[in-house]
């Protein structure tokens, strides 16, 4: 399926398909941080549980997707401070010492 295309073509194909992702998955967490607090706000307001119970799934949600986009960022550029050693938090481990 590859063979007959060059280096610099596959890398195009892959650089698309990742900033594809990134761009939709930033989108929902920037839209994600904005909608938590307004969650919040109207369980304070009304008193109503629906809304907490809406907030804490979503909180969880969104601290996973950040953490992990956090954790990611510090791994991909050339494996700095040591992230071959544990991934993201092996960097944090290194830096940390």
């Amino acid at each position: 399926m590859f063979e007959g295309m060059s280096a610099l073509t596959l890398a195009r194909i892959q650089f698309a398909f990742t900033v594809s992702f990134h761009i939709i998955f930033t989108a929902f967490s920037i839209r994600r941080a904005s909608w938590l607090p307004v969650l919040e706000w109207r369980w304070l307001k009304t008193g109503n549980t629906v809304y907490a119970e809406i907030y804490r799934m979503w909180v969880k949600i969104f601290a996973v997707t950040f953490g992990g986009t956090s954790a990611g960022k510090s791994c991909s550029h050339g494996r700095p401070l040591g992230c071959s050693e544990g991934g993201a938090f092996g960097a944090l481990r290194v830096a940390g010492s």
